[in-house]
């Protein structure tokens, strides 16, 4: 990550304590200039941290919000669900073109 200028990685449990904060609350506990989301993404109580409720949060603050399109790989969206999915049934290449890189040493 620190090759693509990333200073701070915040790893945080998911918990039920930790689902039930509000996203403001979430969001104005963080020091960021920078802010970059998936365009589904919907986050803290509720799931009411909507790209709408964020970008109205954020406004007249110093902050760059930034939603980011789904990739979508033969004609579907690359998503955790659909990497799991093939893990599970044992399709190894597909999870890799997935991911994009390769699972070897790690199963």
């Amino acid at each position: 990550l620190k090759q693509f200028g990333i200073d701070e990685v915040i790893v945080l449990p998911f918990t039920r304590e930790f689902a039930a904060i509000p996203f403001n609350t979430f969001l104005e506990s963080l020091t960021f200039t920078h802010l970059i989301l998936g365009t589904s993404a919907a986050f803290g109580k509720r799931r009411e941290g909507t790209e709408e409720a964020v970008r109205t949060w954020a406004q007249g603050k110093p902050l760059i919000i930034e939603y980011i399109p789904k990739l979508h790989l033969d004609g579907e969206p690359i998503s955790s669900t659909r990497i799991r999915t093939a893990l599970a049934a044992g399709d190894h290449a597909l999870a890799e073109r997935l991911l994009g890189w390769s699972l070897k040493g790690l199963l």
